[in-house]
């Protein structure tokens, strides 16, 4: 996936095998995709515009659309896209985490945490008959997910409240069979 995003700040870019990133104004961003598209070829880079998203503000959306015209891409708004680089006002997840509004992240954060919810039910039916085995997915494979996320998202703490209620309540007991107190 490649992301572009905008902002006032100098070019800030960052690249890996088939991933790269850039945050700066528009104009400066067209250049930037232009020379990706130019460029990456000769590298073994073949840059996507079907995968692109812009992030920006609703009110810069018409003049990210003007300048991104004529690149012979398809721009669409908020998810419509089929092909080409997708303008968006919200957000979008951004290598395993989410950029954009506060609400998009909340939304992201919550989608996450309510699968790991549902996950920490089954391993705490598997705790009662197989407590080692819950304890190592719990550990070596859950914890490190959303160790993750609230490592690379901040100020999303708050939205973990709800995966810790069931870890106390409902993990925690299965393990280690019996009632956990709420500690101060």
């Amino acid at each position: 996936m490649h992301s572009l995003s905008s902002s006032s700040s100098p070019v800030q870019t960052s690249g890996s095998a088939d991933d790269a990133t850039g945050c700066d104004n528009f104009v400066r961003m067209r250049a930037w995709f232009d020379a990706l598209q130019n460029k990456g070829p000769k590298y073994g880079y073949f840059p996507k515009p079907s995968k692109c998203i812009l992030v920006t503000k609703p009110e810069r959306v018409e003049k990210g659309q003007m300048i991104f015209r004529g690149t012979g891409i398809n721009l669409q708004v908020d998810g419509t896209k089929d092909t080409g680089v997708e303008i968006n006002t919200t957000g979008t997840r951004h290598l395993g985490a989410a950029v954009g509004t506060s609400d998009f992240k909340a939304e992201f954060v919550n989608k996450k945490i309510d699968g790991w919810i549902s996950a920490l039910k089954s391993l705490s039916t598997v705790a009662a008959t197989q407590p080692h085995a819950a304890f190592a997915a719990f550990t070596q494979a859950m914890q490190g997910q959303w160790t993750f996320l609230a490592r690379a998202m901040p100020e999303v703490s708050h939205l973990f409240q709800r995966l810790e209620e069931v870890i106390r309540m409902s993990f925690l007991p299965a393990l280690l069979r019996r009632h956990v107190e709420r500690s101060l």
